[in-house]
């Protein structure tokens, strides 16, 4: 089962901003993936989707998968990001 925490409701253009996907599985996961609505996978520290300077072009869908020996389970989140204007 996995699910997805983010770091706040509200993300401001310019930003920092983080996304965490909590996996609980036996055994644990060993490979977290990250994938944006277009299918592009994207640079994350494991678990962990780390935005330094959010952008309104980072606004989409998100989705973690976490992987281990007996598969993969996975998880959705929405980002939406204001502008500062």
């Amino acid at each position: 089962m996995d699910r997805i925490v983010n770091s706040s409701n509200t993300v401001n253009e310019g930003s920092s901003f983080y996304v965490t996907c909590d996996a609980s599985s036996d055994p644990l996961p060993n490979v977290y993936t990250w994938k944006r609505n277009d299918g592009n996978v994207l640079a994350a520290d494991g678990n962990m989707l780390n935005f330094t300077n959010i952008k309104r072009n980072d606004t989409g869908l998100y989705r973690c998968e976490a992987t281990n020996q007996c598969g993969t389970g996975s998880g959705l989140q929405f980002v939406d990001v204001y502008c500062k204007y």
